[in-house]
């Protein structure tokens, strides 16, 4: 089967990358949707951090015992 370009082809595509533009835009520039662009990489990043750095500031060395009784270790 053979494709071939309707008259007016163009005109629709252009109405097309329009309306394409004109969603993408709507979409883009909600403030909820760039809150979210940037806060959630932020909260994210946080989340992996804030733990590192609270159990850095213990300063008490962790001892660890290790009980083999098969003496492999």
């Amino acid at each position: 089967m053979i494709f071939r370009a309707r008259p007016g082809g163009t005109a629709n595509m252009k109405k097309f990358l329009s309306v394409v533009k004109h969603e993408y835009r709507k979409v883009v520039l909600k403030w909820s949707f760039l809150i979210s662009t940037l806060l959630l990489p932020m909260l994210a990043a946080a989340f992996a951090v804030v733990p590192a750095i609270i159990f850095s500031l213990n300063g008490e060395p962790t001892r660890t015992i290790i009980y083999d009784p098969t003496g492999k270790i």
